[in-house]
């Protein structure tokens, strides 16, 4: 029987071979598109490979045949680390089958895609002072990792007394990515984010510093980097044993957030009150109004107005659009980036008059009244007999009169569109 990794990369190799064809019949063989979407189609294809190595193993098969693996890592990166962890994976999702064990649980197992949230350049909390965070499930996707099934107890085990005070989500697209283990891990290394350095004050989000995946697995389970093998190797079992005793502690305490790691379409409540869903924040300003309509049984995408979310286009390329670059093509990524330009200078009145126009008109308007202001303690009308009084000029753009300045202590400000 296929794994549910077997399956979603089936899928995949499915729709990335529709896309080798298409990209090829666009843009041509070897364009970018079409050496993306091959190997697109080749990670699909070693995913698919990897499990249907490792099924059928015994525990300790798999167990020697991931170590062999991990050897291998050593000195690895890019394409060729991510296929040995494709297949590590493979094996470590047939050792978990065999112990029921799920990803995390007794380890320091993150998992990909860490996002934490930011407030104003720091870490933002929730009101127990511990710091919110979400997952990039385009990392998950990617990876072909199936979304997590929790078990009966555990979905039993919402609310009520010695129950998790938030429950699981209950299934089909309401389950996340995260194992509850995973999220007691993710939770516990973030704490109150003090760890985490100021960032840019505009910054909403941000991904988790490789420093603190470090950090976790030096600090908080024992384990030691070996410069010379480059491998990680478990050195401490009395630190390690501690950290496998307090995220037993926090895991059945239901110390995390139940909520994160939720896929786009997921009809689940948000993981956090107020906070914008990494899928949002990257996404345009339909999904923001159907999140404002979210509830745990209404789907985001239900409000009667919603539109389907527009993904904004990558400019065309080939030969036949050969010289026309970005400027050409404003409504994709790269024009609208040439567009934004470098950001603009602050606000400075004007000078002169607007395309060097001689004035057409100078001098203070006959027949001015005083304004009137509201005054005084009861708000009554009273008449300003020093209310300033404008010098305006209109300038001639193509023979029409189309703006009014006012000088303002010697300087020419611009006033409203005259047309």
């Amino acid at each position: 029987m296929a794994s549910a990794t077997h399956k979603l990369a089936k899928l995949a190799r499915t729709k990335a071979k529709n896309a080798q064809k298409a990209a090829k019949d666009t843009y041509g063989a070897g364009s970018d598109r079409h050496k993306a979407a091959i190997a697109d189609v080749k990670a699909a294809e070693n995913a698919m490979k990897a499990e249907e190595a490792a099924q059928g193993m015994s525990f300790a098969e798999a167990a020697e045949k991931r170590a062999e693996t991990l050897q291998k890592t050593a000195g690895k990166s890019g394409a060729a680390l991510f296929d040995l962890h494709t297949e590590m994976r493979a094996y470590g999702n047939v050792m978990r089958e065999h112990t029921g064990q799920q990803k995390g649980q007794g380890t320091s197992y993150l998992g990909p895609g860490v996002q934490v949230y930011l407030d104003d350049g720091r870490p933002a909390l929730t009101d127990k002072g511990v710091v919110k965070y979400d997952i990039d499930t385009d990392a998950y996707l990617k990876r072909f990792i199936p979304q997590f099934t929790p078990t009966a107890e555990q979905l039993e085990r919402a609310g009520g007394p010695g129950g998790w005070a938030q429950g699981l989500l209950g299934g089909g697209e309401d389950y996340t990515y995260l194992t509850p283990w995973q999220q007691t891990n993710i939770q516990t290394l973030l704490g109150a984010g003090e760890d985490i350095s100021p960032q840019d004050a505009s910054l909403e989000i941000m991904g988790l510093p490789e420093s603190l995946r470090t950090d976790w697995r030096q600090e908080t389970w024992g384990d030691v980097f070996n410069e010379r093998t480059g491998l990680w190797e478990r050195a401490d079992p009395t630190k390690r044993a501690t950290a496998v005793q307090d995220q037993l502690r926090r895991y059945e305490a239901g110390l995390f957030n139940p909520y994160t790691g939720q896929p786009e379409e997921s009809t689940g409540p948000a993981p956090w009150e107020n906070v914008r869903r990494i899928w949002e924040i990257l996404g345009d300003d339909t999904t923001t109004t159907n999140l404002n309509n979210r509830t745990q049984v209404t789907s985001p995408f239900q409000h009667p107005y919603a539109a389907d979310s527009y993904t904004v286009p990558h400019m065309q390329t080939g030969a036949e659009w050969e010289g026309l670059g970005a400027e050409y093509q404003p409504g994709t990524v790269e024009g609208l980036g040439l567009l934004a330009g470098e950001p603009s200078a602050p606000y400075e009145p004007l000078a002169r008059s607007l395309l060097d126009a001689s004035p057409s008109f100078m001098g203070t308007p006959s027949g001015f009244e005083p304004m009137n202001f509201e005054g005084g303690l009861a708000g009554e009308t009273e008449t300003s007999n020093n209310a300033w009084t404008p010098t305006w000029q209109f300038t001639n753009v193509n023979g029409a009169q189309q703006y009014g300045y006012f000088n303002q202590g010697g300087q020419w400000v611009r006033g409203g569109d005259q047309r």
